[in-house]
């Protein structure tokens, strides 16, 4: 006797409509769960003569959303990345190769993030046609310009990071009546000047290796121009300069969040460290600062922490006496410190930070 007929006899036509619809709720949340959001990393496979071949993992994630379009229809978020098989980065995939991603994307009606880290693919040529409004979009290039037309067909897009390798470009002209819902903006110094003007943008994070003081002097006034109060500021750079960061506080006072990333060689590590022993006057000129974000190299947060600990605590008290609003600090070690009725402490160390405070403690 099979399970179908037995259960025809045990249970009522009433409850096995129950639980049917039971049953259909479940798969349809566990089909957005699974399926809201997806990530693809795919490694460029070369053929026999070493250039670019085919994408696997995309290809079949393209025939799946092609075959089934219910299920494209809950896909809400897309990460692409891929990277490639062998050190020879400089050929171009061919449009052959790029196809996959084209195609997925344009099966998509309710994505709302994208990012694509796709090697300098021309984007412009997989984007277009895409039936999607999105919120938020990243990718890994540095010019822009190719995206012109995208971006304008987007209204509704709040955050813009444009990130990546390709050699940076000037200014990128984007007319004001698009992009109106920007929020957030990344990218090299110019290409951020340039979409801040006359949009509320309230997040910038700029991410250039050759930013310098006089760089930012000379554009921090398209920087002022947005709709919104700018609240949070980051900077990722090679070498920072407490002059390059007075002048940011000179002219957005109303700074909330600071963020400075420095991706310093080894032996610029202590200079690093030693910066902020002279931001206090941006401290001061930052009455709203609330949180610092002082990140060094991965390779430096988690080494040296120890002889620069007393050093942290003295900037702590330091930045505390100017101002009363600073209440989170990440240094370059990697200690994280927030202060609670006027007193600072841990709130993350790096992994072995409390065992070698407790072997000290025992030693002395």
């Amino acid at each position: 006797m099979d399970f179908p007929y037995i259960l025809t006899k045990l249970v009522s036509v009433h409850d096995l409509t129950n639980v049917v619809q039971v049953c259909q709720r479940l798969h349809s949340v566990g089909m957005r769960v699974l399926y809201g959001s997806i990530s693809l990393v795919d490694t460029v496979i070369l053929d026999a003569r070493g250039n670019p071949d085919t994408l696997t993992t995309t290809s079949q994630c393209c025939a799946t959303v092609v075959r089934r379009p219910l299920l494209a229809n809950i896909v809400f978020q897309l990460r692409i990345e891929l990277k490639a098989s062998s050190d020879q980065i400089d050929w171009k995939l061919p449009r052959s190769v790029i196809a996959p991603i084209g195609t997925i994307l344009r099966q998509l009606p309710n994505l709302a993030q994208l990012e694509l880290c796709v090697l300098g693919t021309s984007l412009a040529e997989i984007l277009s046609g895409c039936p999607f409004s999105l919120n938020s979009f990243s990718c890994d290039t540095c010019d822009p310009r190719p995206l012109h037309d995208f971006l304008v067909s987007q209204p509704e897009l709040s955050e813009l990071h444009l990130i990546g390798p390709t050699q940076p470009v000037g200014s990128f002209f984007l007319n004001h009546r698009y992009g109106q819902k920007l929020r957030k903006a990344s990218g090299t110094l110019d290409v951020v000047a340039s979409i801040v003007p006359g949009r509320p943008i309230e997040e910038i994070r700029i991410v250039d290796a050759f930013l310098n003081t006089e760089m930012i002097r000379t554009r921090i006034n398209r920087l002022t121009t947005s709709r919104s109060t700018i609240k949070i500021f980051r900077i990722v750079t090679v070498i920072c300069q407490a002059s390059m960061i007075e002048v940011i506080a000179e002219h957005l006072p109303k700074i909330e969040v600071l963020g400075l990333h420095v991706l310093a060689p080894s032996d610029r590590h202590i200079p690093y460290v030693n910066l902020l022993d002279s931001i206090a006057p941006v401290v001061k000129m930052l009455p709203r600062l609330e949180r610092l974000d002082a990140c060094g190299t991965d390779e430096y947060e988690h080494a040296h922490w120890l002889e620069h600990l007393a050093k942290e605590r003295r900037l702590l008290e330091l930045w505390s006496s100017i101002s009363t609003k600073l209440a989170y600090v990440k240094f370059p070690t990697g200690a994280e410190w927030a202060r609670r009725n006027e007193t600072w402490t841990h709130v993350h160390v790096t992994p072995n930070m409390y065992h070698i405070e407790y072997l000290n403690a025992f030693i002395e």
